[in-house]
């Protein structure tokens, strides 16, 4: 006996000692008069739930209880621990349960309520969101929902669960209860899946494998959470199961088909009128499993192999009853501690030690209640668990107690407990796209107390119509949930959405064991690019072949006005060829013979300089000696080729000067907007030029049709910078509407490579601008690109060993991508851009030695997916160009060279290839973008400035639609700044021009009658049809007659003094063309219109009969 009992001491002692040294208690202090006015309802049998209703950043409470007189609430949180009552046409039931949840993604928490009145109902309410935050009954999604309510004045509460069980960004409903009257199979017992479609509710009639519908129970609880760490959640369920009045406790695995396999890993005791809920017990990550009915509670703790531990009451020191349950971690020392309160349990809160155990505590006395609803919740945002419960007087409170307690109740902290601070945000998200399914990963967050593997996560999904799914309602900006309790949140750092492959923001916010959240991380999901199945055309042309050559340039223009596009080529390494391949329109080409000179190491560009609708010829490259030929086209009926020898006389002579140089060294582009095209001439001269350089970069201006070299059009330079070997590219990189240069090659006798930009002054000279020190090269390219579809010109530099990108930041500077970022590869490249496989975005196709012969699909943003091309395609020192050869508007591609290094040994020596674009599985055919709209004009300082709406398009993004425009003058003769037909606007060329990348542009004019047309362009070079306004001398707005008004920039503002008689209407743009600001300037005042960000912007001012557009910098 003395034994024995020495031994009892020893344990109780121990127990005793380790319960002193363990977790620490928490001070509640109960809220008196929680409400502004009167006081909470006194009643059980019930629910009362937390959720942020009218998106203020706390959590309001909702109540609905009853056992005869049924009650219904909602309470405001004020945010200072008080809570005023809001009047609701929500009704009230007996035996009731209710949820928050947002079923139709629009950021405003619904209400799911059931219960019983005179009928058992379940009804489903809407919030019809800001200003007024009312819930309206959603009749359609009632009407499919089973009615409900709990069944008794003791059962519990927890019989509506609000989860995604499929994974599709949808919220699930699933329903438990009694209805009252016959179901399923003639059972009055109801477990209900209804899939969410779109925010339209449908009853799952075969969710469970095998089974059919899930047992039909009541007088238990259901709760969903993945408990195999699948990322898809599972479904817990006990109740009586028949009139024997059986217990049962079932578990449902979900199989990630949208259906469940019931699966009991051990036998569950069962029970009615107590909870049974999934808890990560001992933080490793892993849900384990709680279940407390009348005499029992049992801890199950998961073995992470399907299998589980049976931890006994008199091990955990949880106490069994009819009881509801809570769980959170109200200490703040990281683990999670369990609430209980209920008939024969007693109302206590249970410590967590750390592993299965608990350390049980009485609730204050005023809080003890039962038959109603336990929560642990934070309602004043201090990051600490709070609790409210409400009920019929517990057994174990004192007489003094209210017999219908309803409490809030602040959590105090206490000594030694600190204050709790949310996780680190995730870092590192990561997505891929595989059978229809997206996978999510991230590292781990990590918290300053909770364990790193109890760490669980919040997840929304950003729809492209700014919806969003959040898995469990929050906030996405700071990431604060929006509702309390124990929802079913991510356990591992992956999840598996079952999303179409779209556009989405993922956001992924670190959840503690408190409930604080971390603000979310993001990731953007962009489609991943559809491959082009490419189609070598196998016999081109109806008789013969393709010259074999390389070190030149093949070019496509409609020379004969036909509505084709035609091929030139002009090549040779020593062994010229030159030849003309006219399009039949059936996919073969007919040979033209022409008198054009075959040069080696040449260049051509298609442009119509005199203006006569017909595209000419300009030629450079090297036969005996250096050339630079330009060629007139006769027009109709012949379109032959004749030599314009008195321009030819004035161009300087050049070739590219090597056989693996560039022929991208000729352009033809309008550089004052006078309605002339001018020319920019590069290459080798193979004699001294300018200060006796051989190198050129030479501007020809168009003086009606007479070219003009340019001698001063640098500023303080005089010349650009001589240089050769690498390329030349215009296009408007500062969206002024005037185009600007770049120019990569050699520039000395080192074999320094540099590229250099300039940019247009606007006055007929250029400005040597470097936003960045550019790598430089010869042997490849550089080009002007809108890389990321914002409507602002990026550069694209490739050369040996190095691929850049460089994104406009749209104020002079730039941002360097990296090749290791971009996954384009360096090389001495030929490159060709556009939209091959119609999903709007830019892609690249570049060939040449060392980078391989590749399509880069653009992803949407600054990086591409290199897929090869064809192997019989692949060749290098030639000319690549994308072309819609075929008219269907999706590009096609040419290609010649000597065989590349990536090309097996059975492709042609002297690859010469047109292959088609047959499109591929997923890729839509392209339609051109829409007419543009709204044209109008203003004449001010010898200059018209035309405006219109930007167009849209099915695919391209507005900001990436660039427009083509022509002058009709009183001759009919027709200037286009790209050539095009102006009566359906099909281009008469193919790559790279360059088009207005705003939806406005200046002319330099001289005031008279002109019709002037814009067509909109997408990125696969499909245009729509030319929308036009006829200007007549007489009708121009005029500046004259707004003299009286000025327009300042003053202190963060644009102020306009209208001195004038008339209202004005005003618009202030960005250089791009977009509405920053309106607004009405009544006539004889002044207005202040306010402008955030510094910059340059256009005013536009109209008061109805004469206009203005006035320039301000913002500093």
């Amino acid at each position: 006996m003395k034994t024995k009992t020495l031994l009892t001491f020893v344990v109780v002692f121990t127990t005793m000692m380790s319960w002193a040294t363990g977790p620490k208690e928490v001070t509640w202090a109960v809220i008196d008069t929680p409400l502004i006015e009167g006081n909470l309802p006194g009643s059980a049998s019930g629910a009362l739930i937390w959720g942020d209703y009218n998106n203020d950043g706390y959590l309001d409470a909702f109540m609905i209880a009853g056992q005869g007189s049924a009650v219904v609430g909602l309470f405001k949180n004020n945010g200072d621990e008080t809570f005023t009552p809001v009047t609701t046409g929500i009704t009230a039931l007996n035996q009731g349960a209710a949820v928050f949840l947002d079923y139709n993604n629009d950021g405003n928490l619904d209400l799911l309520i059931a219960g019983k009145s005179d009928v058992v109902k379940t009804i489903l309410y809407k919030n019809s969101g800001a200003p007024d935050y009312t819930f309206e009954v959603d009749s359609a999604n009632t009407d499919v929902l089973v009615d409900v309510y709990t069944g008794d004045n003791n059962y519990s509460s927890r019989i509506l669960e609000a989860f995604d069980y499929n994974n599709d960004g949808w919220t699930d409903i699933l329903v438990n209860g009694n209805h009252d009257a016959n179901w399923i199979n003639g059972c009055t017992r109801v477990v209900a899946l209804y899939k969410n479609n779109n925010g339209t509710f449908e009853l799952q009639t075969s969710p469970v494998e095998t089974m059919g519908h899930f047992h039909g129970v009541n007088g238990g609880s259901i709760h969903v959470s993945d408990v195999n760490n699948d990322g898809f959640d599972d479904i817990i369920v006990s109740g009586y199961l028949d009139a024997t009045g059986k217990g049962v406790t079932n578990l449902y695995i979900n199989r990630q088909d949208g259906t469940f396999m019931h699966y009991n890993p051990v036998d569950f005791t069962g029970h009615y009128s107590g909870e049974t809920v999934f808890l990560d017990v001992n933080h490793d990550g892993w849900n384990d499993i709680v279940e407390i009915g009348w005499g029992f509670a049992n801890v199950y703790i998961n073995n992470q192999d399907n299998t589980v531990t049976h931890i006994e009451s008199s091990s955990s020191n949880l106490a069994g009853g009819y009881v509801s349950i809570a769980a959170g971690d109200v200490n703040n020392d990281g683990y999670m501690d369990l609430m209980a309160v209920g008939y024969g349990s007693g109302s206590n809160v249970y410590y967590s030690t750390g592993d299965s155990s608990f350390i049980p505590v009485t609730l204050p006395e005023a809080a003890r209640a039962r038959q109603g609803k336990l929560n642990l919740v934070d309602f004043n945002n201090d990051n600490s668990l709070d609790f409210s419960n409400f009920g019929y007087r517990a057994d174990d409170a004192g007489a003094g107690t209210s017999t219908w307690p309803n409490v809030f109740v602040k959590n105090a902290l206490g000594e030694g407990i600190p204050e709790n601070t949310p996780p680190t945000v995730p870092t590192n998200l990561a997505f891929a796209y595989e059978n229809n399914q997206y996978t999510i990963t991230w590292d781990k967050s990590t918290d300053d107390i909770t364990p790193t593997d109890a760490i669980r996560y919040n997840l929304y999904v950003k729809y492209e119509d700014n919806s969003v799914f959040c898995l469990v309602p929050a906030d996405i900006t700071t990431g604060r949930l929006k509702v309390n309790g124990m929802k079913s949140f991510i356990q591992t750092n992956s999840v598996k959405l079952n999303l179409p492959e779209g556009n989405y923001t993922v956001g992924i916010a670190a959840v503690d064991q408190a409930y604080a959240s971390s603000a979310f991380a993001t990731v953007d999901i962009i489609p991943l690019p559809k491959e082009v199945t490419w189609c070598v055309l196998d016999t081109p042309l109806t008789e013969g072949n393709l010259p074999m050559s390389a070190s030149g340039a093949l070019i496509w223009g409609d020379y004969n006005n036909d509505g084709y596009l035609d091929a030139f080529m002009t090549a040779g390494q020593g062994s010229a060829v030159v030849g003309l391949f006219k399009n039949n329109g059936d996919e073969t080409f007919t040979p033209v013979t022409t008198g054009i000179t075959a040069l080696n190491q040449g260049a051509a560009v298609f442009l119509d300089y005199n203006n006569d609708g017909n595209l000419d010829l300009l030629i450079a490259g090297k036969s005996d000696v250096v050339k630079t030929i330009l060629y007139k086209n006769s027009g109709a009926p012949d379109y032959t080729f004749e030599v314009d020898s008195a321009n030819t006389d004035v161009l300087v002579d050049v070739y590219t000067g090597d056989n693996n140089y560039s022929s991208r060294i000729l352009e033809a582009f309008d550089y004052n907007n006078d309605g002339w095209t001018d020319i920019l001439v590069n290459g080798n001269h193979d004699a001294n030029w300018i200060n006796g350089c051989t190198r050129v970069v030479a501007l020809y201006k168009n003086n009606n049709g007479t070219f003009e070299l340019q001698t001063s059009p640098v500023e303080t330079m005089g010349h650009f910078h001589g240089v050769n070997g690498g390329s030349i590219h215009v296009s408007d990189v500062n969206n002024d509407g005037f185009d600007d240069i770049i120019v990569s090659g050699y520039l000395d006798a080192t074999g320094k490579g540099v590229t250099n930009l300039y940019i247009n002054r606007q006055d007929g000279t250029f400005m040597h601008y470097n936003p960045v020190d550019f790598t430089g090269h010869y042997s490849g390219e550089t080009v002007f690109l809108d890389v990321n579809h914002d409507g602002w010109n990026d550069i694209v530099e490739i050369g040996w060993g190095f691929a850049n990108v460089y994104i406009n930041n749209q104020d002079n500077t730039v941002t360097h991508i990296e090749s290791s970022s971009s996954n384009l590869a360096g090389g001495y490249v030929s490159i060709a851009a556009g939209d091959v496989n119609n999903d709007g975005y830019m892609d690249l196709m570049a060939v040449g030695y060392g980078s391989g012969s590749n399509v880069y699909y653009s992803t949407g943003d600054s990086s591409f997916i290199p897929v090869t091309l064809p192997e019989a395609a692949r060749a290098r020192q030639g000319k690549l160009n994308l072309v819609d050869f075929n008219n269907d508007n999706s590009l096609d591609f040419s290609n010649f060279g000597y065989r590349a290094d990536d090309a097996g040994a059975g492709t042609s020596t002297w690859p010469n290839v047109f292959v088609k674009n047959a499109l591929g599985e997923g890729i839509p055919e392209n339609t051109p973008p829409t007419v543009p709209t709204n044209l109008a004009f203003a004449y001010e300082n010898n200059q018209y400035t035309i405006t219109w709406d930007k167009s849209t398009d099915d695919i391209t993004p507005t900001d990436a639609i660039r427009y083509n425009l022509y002058v009709k003058y009183e001759d009919n003769s027709v200037f286009c700044l790209v050539p095009a037909d102006i009566t359906t606007g099909r281009l008469k060329v193919n790559g790279m021009k360059s088009f207005i990348q705003t939806n406005s542009v200046k002319l330099n004019l001289p005031e008279g009658n002109y019709t002037v047309g814009i067509a909109a362009v997408d990125q696969a070079y499909a245009s729509s049809a030319f929308a036009t306004v006829d200007i007549d001398s007489g009708s121009a707005l005029q500046i004259k007659t707004l003299d009286k008004v000025k327009v300042l920039a003053v202190d963060n503002a644009v102020l306009i003094m209208n001195n004038t008689e008339n209202t004005l209407s005003c618009d202030i743009l960005s250089l791009d063309g977009r509405v920053i600001n309106s607004g009405l300037i009544h006539a004889k005042s002044s207005t202040s219109i306010s402008m955030n960000n510094k910059g340059v912007y256009l005013v536009k001012l109209n008061d109805g009969e004469n206009a203005r557009i006035d320039k301000v910098i913002m500093n």
